[in-house]
C-alpha cells in the first residue's frame, strides 16, 4: 500500500505519453480525472467513459479488417500498443483503485486525504 502513490504516478506518466498520440482522448472527462482534475465528478466521468467505450466498441466492430496480420490474443485482451485501448485499460484500473476514495457526491478525495485514510487503516 505504501507504493500506491508511486504506482499511480507511473501509470499517469505512461498514460500521458500515449494520450499525446491520441489527441481525441485528452479532453475526455474520464482521462482528465485520472490527472487529478478536481473539477470533474467521478460519476460523470464514469458515465462519459461508458458512453465512449460503447461508441468505441461499435466502431471497432464495424471497422473493416486490416491486412495486417495480428498475433492471436485472448478475447478481451487489449492491444497495449493501441493508445486508446491502453488509456481505457488505465482508466478501468484507476477506477477500481479509486472507488474507496470517492465521496457520496462524486468528489475524489485529495491525495493528502487518501494518504491519511490509508495510513489510518494501517494503525
Amino acid at each position: 500500500m505504501k507504493y500506491l502513490p508511486i504506482l499511480f504516478l507511473a501509470l499517469l506518466v505512461r498514460m500521458d505519453s500515449f494520450a499525446q498520440d491520441a489527441g481525441e482522448l485528452k479532453n475526455q472527462s474520464w482521462v482528465r480525472i485520472m490527472q487529478n482534475d478536481t473539477s470533474i465528478n467521478y460519476f460523470t466521468a464514469q458515465r462519459d467513459y461508458e458512453r465512449f467505450r460503447t461508441q468505441w466498441q461499435e466502431t471497432e466492430r464495424t471497422a473493416e479488417p486490416s491486412d495486417k496480420i495480428e498475433e492471436p490474443r485472448s478475447p478481451g485482451e487489449p492491444r497495449l500498443e493501441d493508445p486508446v485501448e491502453f488509456t481505457m485499460q488505465s482508466y478501468e484500473a484507476w477506477q477500481r483503485s479509486m472507488q474507496p476514495f470517492v465521496t457520496d457526491d462524486g468528489k475524489v478525495m485529495s491525495i493528502e486525504k487518501r494518504l491519511e485514510l490509508v495510513q489510518g487503516r494501517r494503525k
